[in-house]
């Protein structure tokens, strides 16, 4: 018998022992998540989507109302009850958690998912670009030799090499097949119709160009080119102006934009990965602009012959491409929209009178109706395709003199 009571000691291990201290880092713990749904909902507010607001609003709202009623609690269990020191530690978790939500949601902003890639980083005038740099052009940093004439590789991932090493390029396969020119990839990945032309026209007073070889690829460029996003992110979006014009719809993509805002976000980071469920969230809260077809071709149109102006103004010629799917290897049928929007870009380059070759033949007679030594994934190629890709840039522009003085 103890002393003092005339009962017994309570065993250990009955479940009868002080568990205050359990308590109490279940408490922190559980005001370091409200806090986090605090800073959570402060990320999302933006002027620019009524629906992404209110989402932030509820979220600030449900965290302020969970953590007062953590704070008050019952008696002898809520912080408020506690002593003075609890009281400090749990309020300084929360303001800790809230303060390191908000400067890594800051951070996070300055490099979104999308522009991990390789020598990218966020532009307000493309969306995304390599570093503005003169001696270096492109997403692989070619170095420009000032003292060569340049042939300069403009397109998207199809042109600037995706999945394969530097020297299996097109542009660095192009560059061993011509001798008195260098050849210049400034090609990017993901980039539509009118980044082409803008970055064309940032990069090209910088050069010597002879020739400008721009590749159109036919799965994505045409609808792509006639939406504000691709890939989760802002990009330039031009439309059509009554005298035919164009005219800049987002002429700052720094400006507070709904779909940066979104993807860049704490909250749908892990969303952001599924392409589908991407593109579901930008029309549900973003309401994107989308041009009609009419509009669209007139857009584009108009960004060829700009392609066009430009290189004759640096002195240049310019050849376009068209470049396929791995899918027009196989059945009309299946792919029948895919066929429309190759025939329909040939059919706008050849309307505007511009120097093109349709790639497609080329890539049939090569391989028939085996793709796998040619497309990596159906869209990008592989060594040897870019292998094929060059030598055929080689010989459209022997046989049309496009480098001859």
């Amino acid at each position: 018998m103890a002393p003092g009571n005339g009962r017994p000691p309570l065993a250990a291990g009955f479940g009868m022992s002080d568990d205050k201290p359990v308590r109490s880092r279940r408490l922190r713990w559980k005001l370091l998540a409200a806090g986090l749904l605090f800073g959570l909902g402060l990320d999302l507010v933006t002027p620019s989507s009524r629906g992404m607001t209110l989402l932030a609003v509820l979220l600030m709202v449900g965290a302020a109302a969970w953590f007062v009623s953590l704070a008050v609690g019952s008696p002898g269990h809520g912080v408020l009850y506690r002593r003075r020191r609890e009281i400090v530690l749990a309020l300084g978790t929360a303001s800790i958690t809230v303060a390191v939500v908000v400067v890594l949601a800051l951070a996070v902003r300055i490099a979104p998912r999308h522009l991990t890639l390789e020598n990218q980083s966020y532009d307000s005038d493309l969306g995304w670009a390599p570093p503005d740099v003169t001696d270096r052009v492109g997403q692989r940093g070619d170095a420009v030799d000032p003292d060569r004439d340049h042939v300069v590789i403009v397109g998207d991932s199809i042109m600037y090499g995706f999945g394969v090493d530097d020297d299996q390029t097109a542009a660095a396969q192009l560059d061993r097949i011509l001798e008195d020119q260098q050849v210049l990839n400034i090609a990017v990945s993901g980039y539509s119709i009118d980044q082409d032309y803008l970055y064309l026209s940032r990069v090209l007073p910088h050069l010597r160009p002879k020739l400008v070889v721009v590749g159109i690829f036919t799965g994505n460029d045409y609808e792509v080119t006639g939406l504000e996003y691709a890939w989760g992110h802002s990009k330039p979006l031009f439309r059509a102006g009554a005298d035919g014009e164009l005219v800049r719809h987002n002429p700052d993509l720094l400006a507070d934009n709904c779909i940066d805002h979104l993807a860049q976000s704490l909250l749908f980071r892990v969303l952001w990965s599924d392409k589908e469920r991407a593109l579901d969230l930008i029309h549900l809260f973003c309401d994107p602009v989308k041009l009609g077809p009419e509009e669209l071709e007139a857009v584009i149109a108009e960004l060829f012959a700009r392609m066009e102006a430009e290189a004759e103004q640096a002195g240049a010629k310019i050849l376009f491409v068209l470049l396929p799917i791995g899918e027009h290897l196989k059945s009309v049928e299946r792919n029948w929209r895919y066929f429309r929007r190759y025939d329909l870009l040939r059919q706008l380059l050849r309307e505007g009178g511009h120097e093109y070759f349709d790639f497609y033949r080329d890539i049939l007679f090569e391989t028939g109706e085996a793709e796998t030594d040619v497309f990596l994934d159906g869209a990008h190629l592989t060594p040897n395709g870019n292998r094929i890709l060059a030598e055929a840039i080689a010989r459209e522009i022997d046989q049309r003199g496009l480098l001859d003085e």
